[in-house]
């Protein structure tokens, strides 16, 4: 038996919605359509919280258009956008604690390439 200890990126590791908004403005931006709300909460949330596919279809209803921005998303590199990534207190502490204690550190995450 191992014992593991997982933690989510967004919003655990890192305080991500300054990246998140910046992509998703720049993605809607370059195809004309208009930016995600994110003073509407439930918006704001699915954006945060959802896949670029979930997205897009959310937000865009022409199919030709819906597969030209999620292939430009697919492999557009977010690393433009990781400079507005904080990291959340103390995580550097913790991780190295972790660390110290002899656990392996790893990440599980659907981010991708961006992480």
């Amino acid at each position: 038996m191992k014992n593991i200890i997982v933690y989510d990126c967004d919003g655990v590791l890192f305080n991500s919605r300054n990246a998140v908004k910046a992509y998703y403005d720049f993605v809607f931006d370059k195809f004309s359509i208009p930016r995600i709300d994110w003073e509407n909460s439930s918006l704001a949330k699915l954006a945060m919280m959802g896949t670029n596919e979930v997205i897009v279809r959310h937000f865009v209803k022409e199919p030709a258009l819906i597969d030209e921005m999620l292939e430009f998303a697919t492999h557009h590199n977010f690393h433009a956008f990781t400079p507005l990534m904080e990291p959340m207190p103390h995580i550097h502490e913790t991780l190295e604690k972790l660390s110290s204690m002899g656990l392996t550190l790893t990440v599980f995450t659907n981010r991708g390439i961006s992480l």
